[in-house]
């Protein structure tokens, strides 16, 4: 039904069960119970946990997973670190206050978001790393913060990072764009017909003057090879090693819920909402996390990758299951919409 871009409640499954098992005498509290035992709940959907189980993804999850079990069962005491940016609004504070019936008393209400101070650190499961936090201040007119950011900056950020490592890390980051920029990119169909030439002279391949751009562009497809990003020929020339999160598994990276807890402090001590005040409260917030929080945060993402690991194999091995339909159930608090 999903497929079909269908919605389903219990009402719509039921109407389907009952035109395409005609024979089969099931009620609306049968159909919720076997729902229920099956995993299945009444909720609003959660648009990342959806894209997270699209085949190239439950690929790349794999593929990070191993990646990851391999370096820990192979070198336990190797260093991991892990890097993201996050954002705050100037006017963000707590939203609820103790106010009379006409609301007159309270907190001074400002309209807008104000300006963004988008942050960038790293940390390891030994707490922040050292000499590595920034902060820059922008419009916040852009839907999102990654917008703020450019390769430029951030590789200029991680060269400074990369002096405060321990020999031999291990760095994960996400696929941000600006992450990302890849060394000797190979052109595209919108490339100049020149420019795919110079990129097969540069890459020592053959091709004839003469040649067509489709020619040329197919000749670029075949010896383009895999990418190689900037960051990581920067960590690889320094003795360390950049793995790359999968798509939408943020989760997978305990600075965000550290980054969580810096935000709550800001929102919680927010008062003026002025910007240099906004940023030493930042500052505070990320002197408050301690060692003892980055581990409890590394051991959760630990066991979070033990998870997927154990479950996307069993999703895989998978096999057919039967359902008992021979018992009832007299719960009829369903709501209309369930």
């Amino acid at each position: 039904m999903y497929d079909q871009g269908e919605r389903v409640t219990l009402d719509t499954l039921l109407a389907r069960v009952q035109e395409d098992l005609a024979t089969l005498d099931l009620s609306r509290s049968s159909l919720r119970k076997l729902l229920l035992q099956n995993g299945y709940r009444f909720r609003s959907v959660d648009k990342r946990r959806i894209l997270m189980e699209k085949p190239a993804v439950v690929s790349a999850r794999a593929s990070f997973l191993r990646t990851m079990r391999s370096i820990r069962a192979s070198h336990p005491a190797r260093p991991i670190v892990y890097l993201d940016e996050t954002w705050f609004n100037q006017h963000d504070y707590d939203a609820k206050y103790w106010l009379d019936d006409q609301e007159f008393t309270g907190h001074k209400t400002v309209i807008g978001k104000g300006k963004r101070l988008v942050i960038i650190h790293a940390e390891s499961r030994n707490g922040f790393v050292s000499n590595c936090f920034r902060a820059f201040w922008s419009d916040g007119k852009l839907a999102d913060y990654h917008e703020s950011m450019n390769s430029e900056y951030f590789e200029e950020w991680f060269s400074s990072l990369i002096k405060q490592l321990q020999p031999n890390s291990v760095i994960v980051m996400d696929n941000a764009s600006y992450h990302s920029r890849q060394l000797d990119k190979p052109p595209t169909a919108a490339s100049k017909k020149e420019d795919l030439k110079a990129w097969l002279f540069h890459n020592d391949v053959p091709f004839e003057e003469d040649m067509l751009k489709v020619e040329l562009l197919e000749l670029v497809k075949k010896h383009q090879g895999k990418p190689t990003y900037a960051v990581d020929d920067m960590a690889e020339r320094s003795g360390h090693k950049v793995v790359r999160l999968a798509p939408y598994h943020c989760v997978l990276n305990p600075i965000e819920l550290i980054w969580a807890q810096v935000k709550g402090y800001v929102r919680k001590h927010n008062k003026s909402g002025r910007m240099e005040e906004v940023r030493k409260l930042v500052e505070a917030a990320v002197e408050e996390v301690t060692p003892v929080m980055w581990e409890k945060c590394c051991d959760h993402v630990c066991k979070l990758e033990q998870e997927f690991w154990t479950n996307d194999r069993l999703m895989d091995d998978i096999g057919p299951f039967t359902i008992d339909l021979r018992s009832d159930s007299s719960d009829s608090s369903d709501g209309d919409e369930e």
